[in-house]
């Protein structure tokens, strides 16, 4: 099992995550109290990797994500804002610049939504199915996923699922000289958060977020939350190569609707010799 060892500040920040400011009567300020959300609904996750910590931290409106905030492993705080279409789907994604002198996750904070760095638009089919977001479309048989393509062809995955709506295996091709090579994936039956997220509102994590490439540590990050998010309506718990190798494995507990609270992901670096040992850890409104 992973350590969950953390600095002093990192505890500050989980420990803030719904800072409210109060005036001088002991009144909170402005529109400062929670949201009622819907039980389940995603609160935060955290990717734990020897202790470096990388959390996001989701806030609602009326139960849809208006708000949310990314920490990296430096404790730097990113915060995203959703701006949703007249079928209550995210239209855009709006990413602010980083305040360097934030020391906890304060969504009630108006400064921290003010200056806008980026943003992206989304798209969708008439059936309220994502179409396009940040140059990568969007293609659906029986209302699941079965392409994910650039708008400039490559890099193209099409994905095959068996009657059960599990998938069979994935084919990603580079470029139109690359043949591709397949990944298989093996799922449990519970319900995976991400693609809960991506079939109700259009919440697409890894697009959204754009993680800098900036180490193993993000690669490998990246890497698994793009297996997650929007691919199938239960959890991963084995990917294997084109060998049928495992790729990793993942051992989950769930509460008691079966949605998961830990995920243990465990990888065998086969050019290191080592193995390669993470959590991601889930929390939900009641």
């Amino acid at each position: 099992m992973i350590s969950c060892s953390q600095d002093d500040t990192s505890q500050t920040i989980l420990e803030n995550e719904n800072t409210e400011v109060e005036d001088e009567n002991g009144e909170d300020e402005g529109d400062n109290e929670e949201t009622p959300t819907e039980s389940n609904s995603l609160k935060s996750f955290t990717v734990d990797k020897n202790g470096d910590l990388y959390s996001f931290y989701f806030h609602y409106d009326n139960n849809k994500i208006d708000k949310l905030a990314y920490v990296n492993k430096l404790d730097e705080i990113t915060y995203y804002s959703f701006e949703y279409n007249e079928t209550e789907r995210i239209q855009e994604t709006i990413k602010y610049i980083a305040n360097p002198s934030n020391t906890s996750v304060d969504f009630s904070n108006s400064n921290n939504f003010s200056n806008a760095e980026s943003s992206l638009t989304h798209s969708y089919h008439t059936n309220n199915k994502l179409q396009e977001i940040a140059g990568f479309g969007y293609a659906y048989t029986n209302g699941l996923v079965d392409q994910i393509m650039s708008t400039t062809m490559f890099p193209t995955t099409n994905i095959s699922y068996d009657a059960n709506n599990k998938i069979e295996k994935t084919e990603t091709y580079l470029n139109n000289h690359d043949p591709g090579s397949p990944r298989y994936f093996e799922f449990d039956n519970k319900i995976n958060p991400f693609y809960k997220l991506f079939d109700e509102f259009g919440f697409v994590v890894d697009k959204n977020l754009s993680i800098p490439n900036n180490g193993s540590i993000a690669s490998e990050i990246n890497r698994v939350l793009n297996d997650l998010y929007c691919i199938s309506p239960y959890n991963i718990d084995q990917k294997r190569d084109e060998n049928n190798y495992p790729s990793y494995n993942v051992e989950y507990t769930y509460n008691n609707d079966d949605y998961p609270l830990e995920g243990v992901f465990t990888y065998e670096d086969q050019n290191q010799q080592e193995v390669i040992k993470y959590t991601i850890f889930y929390d939900y409104f009641l």
